[in-house]
């Protein structure tokens, strides 16, 4: 993260003109990651529109005091709020960028976000009015899904893997691709599942396979992930919490178990608990007894198929918003009207 603010911005416009030449265009907009601050200045040289795009949820002392004065968060506590926002923003690189983004995103001709108004109608009310235009355009995954994925021997061994498995029995387990998640966490997620004998799907880093038991579960070093959210087979998704991994899981309606490890996480899997009710939380890490009694509250309570019936209605207002006249369809066409006019 350090090497990166260094070479930034001048690697960034260095980039951007060579671009410029190679393919013989003008550039005539600017959309970038919102964490690129800097381009709002480029733009402004050469005087065309930055768009800022975001692909994580719209909104990220005592650390137990409860908040009630963001709008669509009333009860998240400080302690749910990502570290970098919390930090002075030379505290560290990313906590550096978060300040310098929120400083610049007012400047933003459009602020786009990878979701959909119906998950956080308070919230995008209330950017809608802080911004000149604030765009949800998502659900990705359901629009992404539309294309048949290339077929793989990995892809093919996972999804045969899950078409023997009953409906809705399935634990399937992934942290993405930046989170290392502590070997005793690891070991009591594996006893946890061991004890339950329940099918699970988990991804494990190449040369962890081998030495995985393969009893009742099945290891993997990748997954389509999109296709094994929307398989049947699928019960739970435990998941470090990422935008798009829930963003992916709701779109398919697959209820989560959530174990945050930083950046916006931890404000998400708090939504994902308490503002939508589609999952829990796990209470600060796994634990053998924990993980059981998570999955258990999942699968089979009176609680659990709340969760199941909540999960399965935020995926009909996701599929709502991308249908020809839904509200992520109308944004879309919004931003490109905005663009192909810059």
């Amino acid at each position: 993260m350090g090497l990166f603010i260094k070479a930034t911005p001048d690697n960034f416009v260095k980039v951007v003109k060579e671009a410029e030449e190679d393919v013989g265009i003008k550039i005539s907009c600017l959309l970038t990651d919102a964490f690129l601050w800097f381009a709002c200045d480029l733009a402004e040289q050469i005087g065309v529109p930055w768009m800022r795009f975001r692909h994580l949820l719209a909104a990220t002392e005592e650390r137990d005091q409860t908040l009630e004065l963001i709008p669509g968060l009333q009860g998240i506590k400080i302690n749910d709020l990502p570290n970098e926002v919390l930090m002075d923003n030379q505290e560290s690189p990313l906590a550096h960028i978060v300040y310098n983004m929120a400083l610049n995103l007012q400047r933003a001709t459009a602020v786009v976000i990878n979701s959909f108004e119906e998950t956080d109608p308070a919230i995008t009310t209330d950017l809608k009015s802080k911004f000149k235009k604030f765009l949800n355009v998502g659900s990705s995954p359901l629009i992404s899904t539309s294309k048949k994925s290339t077929s793989t021997d990995e892809n093919d061994e996972c999804l045969s893997w899950l078409d023997k498995q009953d409906s809705a029995s399935v634990v399937y387990i992934s942290f993405g691709t930046v989170p290392s998640s502590p070997l005793d966490e690891m070991l009591a997620l594996a006893e946890a599942l061991e004890a339950m004998k329940v099918p699970f799907l988990k991804l494990l880093p190449d040369g962890f396979i081998d030495r995985a038991s393969k009893s009742h579960g099945k290891f993997v070093a990748w997954a389509p992930q999109v296709q094994v959210l929307a398989h049947s087979a699928i019960g739970v998704f435990v998941t470090h919490c990422g935008w798009n991994s829930i963003l992916e899981s709701t779109s398919h309606g697959v209820p989560m178990i959530c174990r945050p490890y930083f950046g916006d996480q931890k404000l998400n899997s708090w939504k994902v608990q308490d503002g939508t009710r589609i999952g829990l939380k796990i209470g600060g890490v796994f634990t053998k007894n924990g993980t059981i009694s998570a999955i258990q509250h999942i699968l089979s309570s009176d609680k659990g198929k709340t969760i199941r019936e909540n999960v399965q209605e935020l995926r009909a207002k996701a599929s709502d918003a991308v249908k020809p006249n839904g509200s992520s369809t109308r944004n879309f066409e919004e931003l490109f009207e905005v663009v192909t006019k810059s």
